[in-house]
């Protein structure tokens, strides 16, 4: 064979080679489209065809062009690793929320999910791979035959190395642009625009938002104790169809029955839950949301790691409950610092953290432990107990809270004798999880401090699902939120986050018909909470919030969810406020 012919196609088969392993990957790992990547390599095979037609000329070793061929080498690195980065993406974080994936990215803080090291880790890992492969095949058949050329009868000389460099180039060009694409970034575009815009004087915050005071406030006479559970990614879509649920077997059990025995709001009138409306469905937005009726609106250049506050002018639940003399404890298995939780606890009511560190230091756990994203819930349960021991032993009225994590995306960790075991490991996290619950609910029935003590557990906000990471069974169902002007219809869309009060004593006994069917958020947490301990609202109203208990409307029962989406998240004096950077702003 002709050595240019030789030449060109070896070039071909390297091309095609790479071209396939890379479209194989992209469509084995859920990467949504690769047609731009598709168009490159076309384009690459097209010059790569021009070569046939062009006169060459033999080369020297002295013009081998070793550093064209290594900085396309590199360029087609960085581009398989923006490929294979992308996938992890789209396997850990909810892409269709920017909102969430921005707040995550810019308030990273503290310990977190060991594993997410690991994929990235083993993403680049297949990148250097790969290239490495690319860049060996071609250095050493060009060793070997000395089949390098340069074009002639041009008005610049194009060495063949050349080629490689140009490859890489629109590789990369095309990745970046798959990428732009599948991940969405013109919708993260528009919320960075948003996050710099003018602040406007929001009617909707002067007229909806009731900032608490303890005026508004009546506590009981006896001061109720509060144990508020916060399970992760808890949703009462996990019970069977029967309950509710969206499952042939019931997930939980336990919590299906407590709910049945005590008190659930749902938006059904079967076993329900909440919306995740803007500014509430990730973590530390839910736990924002529960415990003011405010969003969590703090995303952008200023990290809450840096931070010496968190919305300083809001009032919290916990807030309220220092007021009255509660002493309040919050405890995690993860690290506190993380996305600002510290602070939103701490700056408010001086609450008391226990987490995995504090743990070590005071000699509960070993120093060099680290499970999953810190100490695992079976171990956290354990403290839990202990904790609420030595709470109960005081005359002073307590909040206990906790955060749970062994059912965190994206697929959740489990035991060898906890839950029905599962082909499908997140089915069995969520069964684990919920004979825990039960376990602890079960030990607190038996404390003498019971009967005073009021239980609110609740799920965070709605399990991040994606293609990869779904346990549903339909893809239908990874929607976090479906945007939709009636709240009340459920179709497509009925997954919530779950709600059980125990214990609940408000102060009006007529809320049996207000239970059921109802279309409520996270906000309205904040006024139920203190209206299940016995207090009693003026208005009813607290943040964005409504008590459930009482006769008074919610946002999501007005207004439909798009509009109040939008109006949480405009940027506004008022919010700018609560955090700090602005006076306050006259009504």
């Amino acid at each position: 064979m002709h050595k240019k012919h030789h030449f060109i196609l070896f070039y071909s088969t390297i091309v095609l080679l790479f071209s396939g392993i890379v479209l194989f990957l992209c469509a084995k790992y859920f990467i949504e489209q690769s047609v731009y990547l598709l168009i490159g390599f076309i384009v690459s095979l097209v010059l790569l065809g021009l070569l046939k037609f062009l006169p060459v000329k033999a080369g020297y070793k002295r013009d081998r062009k070793n550093g064209s061929l290594l900085a396309g080498t590199a360029l087609y690195f960085i581009a398989l690793s923006i490929l294979f980065l992308k996938r992890f993406s789209l396997e850990r974080f909810p892409i269709n929320d920017p909102e969430m994936v921005l707040s995550g990215i810019t308030n990273v803080h503290g310990a977190i999910d060991r594993g997410i090291y690991y994929d990235i880790f083993t993403a680049l890992a297949y990148a250097l791979a790969l290239t490495l492969v690319f860049f060996c095949l071609v250095f050493f058949y060009q060793k070997k035959t000395k089949h390098f050329y340069s074009v002639s009868r041009l008005p610049f000389k194009v060495h063949s190395n050349r080629f490689f460099l140009l490859f890489g180039l629109i590789i990369l060009i095309c990745s970046l642009a798959d990428t732009y694409h599948d991940l969405r970034l013109y919708e993260y575009r528009k919320v960075i625009q948003k996050l710099y815009a003018e602040p406007v004087n929001s009617d909707f915050y002067r007229n909806e938002y009731v900032t608490p005071d303890t005026s508004l406030i009546k506590f009981p006479e006896k001061k109720r104790n509060l144990v508020f559970i916060l399970l992760e990614s808890m949703e009462s879509s996990y019970a069977d169809k029967q309950n509710g649920g969206l499952f042939e077997k019931n997930l939980i059990p336990n919590l299906t029955k407590l709910s049945e025995e005590n008190i659930n709001f749902s938006n059904t009138d079967k076993l329900g839950g909440g919306l995740d409306l803007s500014g509430t469905g990730w973590t530390v937005a839910a736990m924002t949301s529960k415990f003011s009726g405010l969003p969590f609106n703090l995303i952008g250049d200023e990290n809450l790691s840096r931070r010496e506050s968190f919305l300083p002018n809001a009032v919290t639940l916990t807030n309220l409950l220092a007021d009255e003399g509660y002493k309040q404890l919050y405890i995690f298995g993860t690290d506190k610092k993380f996305a600002g939780r510290d602070l939103l606890l701490e700056t408010h009511g001086n609450v008391e953290i226990h987490d995995i560190i504090w743990y070590k230091e005071n000699g509960y756990v070993p120093k060099d432990y680290f499970k999953f994203w810190g100490l695992e819930d079976i171990e956290l349960y354990k403290l839990a107990k202990m904790e609420l021991d030595k709470l109960g032993k005081s005359e002073q009225p307590f909040m206990f809270g906790m955060l749970t994590i062994d059912t965190h995306m994206p697929f959740g960790l489990q035991y060898e004798n906890c839950g029905t075991p599962n082909e499908i490991p997140m089915r069995q996290s969520i069964s684990c999880a919920d004979d825990l619950l039960m376990d602890l609910i079960d030990w607190i029935k038996q404390q003498p401090w019971y009967e005073e003590t009021t239980i609110a557990i609740m799920g965070d906000h709605l399990f991040m699902a994606t293609e990869k990471t779904n346990f549903f069974g339909d893809n239908k169902y990874l929607a976090l939120k479906e945007k939709k002007k009636d709240l009340f219809s459920i179709a497509n869309n009925p997954r919530r986050w779950l709600d059980i009060f125990i214990n609940a004593k408000p102060a009006n006994s007529d809320y049996e018909s207000r239970i059921k069917n109802r279309a409520f958020s996270s906000f309205d947490m904040f006024p139920t909470m203190l209206a299940a301990m016995g207090c009693t609202i003026k208005d009813e109203r607290l943040g964005f919030g409504v008590n459930l208990f009482s006769n008074e409307k919610t946002l999501c029962e007005r207004l439909p969810e798009d509009s109040i989406n939008y109006k949480l998240m405009e940027r506004n004096h008022q919010y700018l406020y609560l955090e700090g950077t602005e006076p306050k702003q006259e009504k």
